[in-house]
């Protein structure tokens, strides 16, 4: 994808061993590989990175079933978090809604918590 689009970067590859307690997120369950993207930039406007990342982050969900790291980047919903984490997903909704009955720590303008966690 990376040399389809020209979109020359460096690209980190680390792995992780099973011992994340999270119950959401990369390292979840599993034995982990984190693939982060460095992109000067530079080369580049803000308009492209954030196409090539979003193209990118697709990619390796629905090719992979990869999850993503929530603090970063990404395009997925509530229903690709549901099915990305089958076992814990309807927990952590039983959880969350249980600390925060409110919804405060969802505020209705933040865009990116009401997709995640709609």
């Amino acid at each position: 994808l990376l040399n389809r689009e020209e979109f020359p970067t460096i690209i980190e590859v680390r792995f992780t061993p099973n011992v994340s307690e999270g119950m959401l997120g990369p390292g979840a369950r599993s034995r982990t590989c984190y693939i982060e993207l460095a992109t000067s930039l530079t080369l580049y406007s803000r308009e492209r990175i954030v196409q090539v990342y979003d193209r990118f982050d697709r990619l390796l969900r629905d090719d992979f079933g990869a999850r993503p790291h929530l603090g970063k980047k990404t395009s997925a919903d509530a229903a690709a978090l549901g099915a990305l984490f089958p076992e814990d997903w309807g927990a952590f909704n039983n959880v969350r809604n249980t600390i925060d009955p409110g919804g405060k720590f969802k505020p209705a303008k933040n865009e990116l918590l009401n997709r995640l966690f709609a």
